[in-house]
């Protein structure tokens, strides 16, 4: 008599962990989400298979990481290339995004026009945009340029290199050279 005891007690240990197993997953399943979510921060909502460990990234909290990444990536890919901009990399990720540019295509044209900042076409000035202001630093020159050149120039080309080249280059510019040069250095972030 005794195994048929210890069997029962087995059975009903398993089966009370499987309905155990079963409810949690429905509850995480069944648990009401935000209305108003993004795509964005709807990537990291469940991150345990059985749902147990359903936490939620707000919108903030998906934004600024993906702020730390193009920052880290627009960093390392200047210390590649032994850019003395480094250390401003962050304005150049934030003033693209507050000012509706891609800095994607802000490195690329500093890459184009100063080797990023290796070659300074007017004191402080990585991009070569001829306004006639002598700036006093590098992240004076980046925080003004950035938003500058994002709100002339980016907002209405986006990244139509064509349009970019019509618009931001000189005369004195070969388009096809401007081109593949500031699409290099964007591909590069």
């Amino acid at each position: 008599m005794p195994h048929k005891s210890l069997r029962l007690t087995v059975f009903a240990l398993i089966a009370v962990s499987t309905v155990a197993a079963v409810c949690l997953i429905m509850l995480a399943y069944l648990t009401p989400r935000p209305a108003k979510i993004s795509n964005t921060a709807a990537l990291a909502l469940d991150l345990h298979p059985l749902g147990v460990l359903n936490y939620q990234l707000t919108e903030q909290e998906v934004n600024a990481a993906r702020r730390q990444q193009a920052i880290d990536r627009v960093q390392a890919f200047m210390r590649s290339y032994g850019s003395v901009l480094v250390p401003y990399a962050h304005i150049i990720v934030d003033q693209a995004q507050a000012c509706g540019g891609s800095y994607r295509i802000l490195v690329g044209i500093a890459g184009s026009e100063s080797g990023l900042g290796r070659i300074n076409v007017k004191t402080y000035n990585p991009y070569g945009y001829l306004d006639g202001v002598q700036y006093s630093s590098f992240e004076e020159a980046l925080t003004v340029l950035s938003c500058k050149i994002s709100q002339q120039f980016l907002q209405k080309c986006g990244e139509d290199l064509n349009c970019l080249v019509r618009r931001y280059a000189g005369p004195q510019d070969d388009p096809a050279l401007f081109i593949s040069k500031v699409a290099w250095f964007a591909s590069q972030v």
